[in-house]
Order: structure tokens, then sequence, then C-alpha cells
């Protein structure tokens, strides 16, 4: 089910034009962060990328758990399918931007889930006698 979920909430980001409620999420977020939490450092495209990034963590993970995909398959697949959401953004009628640091977050976040599950898998095997 939270598979199923996940998908159902990707497709909803990736096929409407919703920019304008990520964008106010990115601009709360590095308030929070820039300000309440002292880290001037901090730049609104810092949280956009590390929202990239969580964002196809649950991906890799998936992908492994569900599929039972080595974990640098499953990379593969979260940055082929990340490359793809891009082509599709890239469409005018959607109104959102496409570039290649989503690709790279997103592929670092699918890579990031799919090794923290078959870390998860191997545990559970040596676990299993």
């Amino acid at each position: 089910m939270a598979g199923v979920t996940y998908v159902v909430v990707l497709l909803l980001l990736v096929m409407t034009p919703i920019s304008w409620v990520l964008n106010r999420l990115t601009v709360r977020l590095y308030v929070v962060g820039a300000y309440d939490l002292h880290q001037r450092w901090l730049l609104p495209e810092h949280v956009g990328y590390l929202l990239n990034v969580l964002l196809f963590v649950p991906f890799g993970a998936l992908v492994v758990l569900i599929a039972r995909w080595p974990w640098w398959e499953a990379a593969l697949v979260a940055t082929a399918v990340s490359a793809a959401i891009e082509i599709v953004q890239y469409l005018p009628v959607l109104g959102r931007e496409a570039t290649l640091v989503d690709v790279v977050c997103n592929a670092l976040g699918g890579l990031l889930g799919a090794m923290a599950a078959a870390l998860v898998l191997q545990r559970r095997r040596r676990a299993d006698p």
C-alpha cells in the first residue's frame, strides 16, 4: 500500500502544474533553516536540492524491497525514471521547469534509498539462520 501511495504522489507531483505549492514549501523550509535555525549559509536552492533527494529515497528503497533488484540496478532505474520525469516536465503545458540538477539529486536519493534497503535486507538475511 505504501508503494502505491508513493507512486500516486510522485505522479501528481510530475503531471500537475503545482509548482507554486512546491515553491511555497521550499521557501518555508528555507526560512526555518536560515532564520529559525540560524543556518545563514542555507539558500533556497539548497532546500530544493534536498527535497529532490528526499523525494527519490523511497523510490530506490521500494525497488530493492519489492522487486528485489540489487541496489545498483535500483539506482540506475531511479536515474532513468528521474530523467523521464524531467523530459515530461519539459512540456510547456505543465508549466514546470526541467533541469539536469533535478536528475542528479533524484538519482542520489534513489541511490541512498536503494543502499539503505539493501543493508536492511542483508541484516535480515544474517539474522535468519
